[in-house]
Parts: structure tokens; sequence; C-alpha cells
């Protein structure tokens, strides 16, 4: 299964260095996912992920307590729990790295966003957009409690670990191991 594979890389730190490696080389010849940050009107994008801007959410209409986020093209929850943080690395040519992932409580080993050559500026991006992410959070949950929804029944609400994720996305586009 996929998510056995990639529980192995992630718990090989020599496996998962390379994977990180192989993330960044992809994003730097990539016309699609440059690496970086980049604004896209009302949202951010660090490679394929995009977020709501904090400001946008004043306007978007959703009645959920948590803004979303998108992952390449599936739209996702971002819940509380859910943050950009740094992990170092090496590329494919030697040099060090920062790549910033997206990690929850129970995916500690998170998603891979973009990367930065720049400590610095790796620490500046996951500074604007985790203040900009509970800025958006809190919007989101403001308009949930407006419209009559009681924040202590969602407050717990924690991210999916990747195996559920993967049993959610089984049950709705089918088991590709059953193919």
């Amino acid at each position: 299964m996929i998510d056995e594979w990639m529980f192995k890389i992630d718990d090989d730190p020599k496996l998962r260095a390379q994977a990180l490696a192989e993330d960044a080389e992809s994003q730097r010849r990539s016309t699609v996912y440059p690496p970086g940050l980049h604004s896209d009107g009302d949202m951010w994008r660090i490679g394929s992920l995009r977020f709501w801007k904090a400001e946008a959410c004043k306007f978007h209409r959703n009645a959920d307590p948590f803004p979303t986020y998108i992952r390449g093209s599936l739209q996702t929850t971002l819940f509380p729990d859910m943050r950009l943080e740094a992990e170092r690395f090496t590329t494919k040519d030697g040099q060090p790295a920062t790549a910033i992932m997206l990690r929850s409580e129970k995916d500690p080993n998170g998603t891979f966003g973009t990367f930065s050559l720049d400590e610095h500026d790796a620490a500046r991006i996951i500074a604007v957009l985790n203040v900009d992410m509970d800025e958006a959070r809190k919007l989101a949950t403001e308009r949930f409690c407006a419209r009559g929804g009681d924040p202590t029944a969602v407050a717990s609400l924690r991210a999916p670990s990747p195996s559920e994720r993967f049993r959610i996305l089984d049950a709705i586009l089918g088991d590709p191991d059953d193919q």
C-alpha cells in the first residue's frame, strides 16, 4: 500500500532526506510549483499548497468553523493543530536547505510545501503564513459563532493522520490496490 511505503520513508532519516531532496529538485524545475512564497490573489501559495489569506476570509462565505486550504486540486480543512515548520536537509547538489512542512499532531512528518536555500527566508515564510493562518482560523470561528455554531463542539477537532486521510480518499475514489 502507498501509505506503508510513505511511513517507511518517514521512519528512515536517510530516505526522508532523499525524499525531501527529490521534492526540492522537482520544485526547482517546475514552472507550475516554483519554490518560495507566492501571492495568488486571495491565496498564499507554497509549492502545491495554497492557503486563504486572512483578509480574503472576511468575505469568504464558508460556514465551517475553520478555513480550508488546497493541496494540488483537493480542498481540505485547515484544522487548529496544523502549522508550518522548518526541516533542514541537503539538496541533491549538496547545498543546505530548509523544507517548509505543513504538520499536525497526528502527522508530525507533514506535507512538503516548498523549500528555501536561505534559512532566514524560510523562517520569514513560515512566520508570515502561520500568523495569517491563525488569523484566518480566528475569522472563520467568529463567523461560525455568529451563525449560531458552538465553538466548544469543534475545539478539540484535529487533522487526520495520513492513514486516516488515505481511508477517506479510498472511500471516495476507491482503493487503487483493489484494481
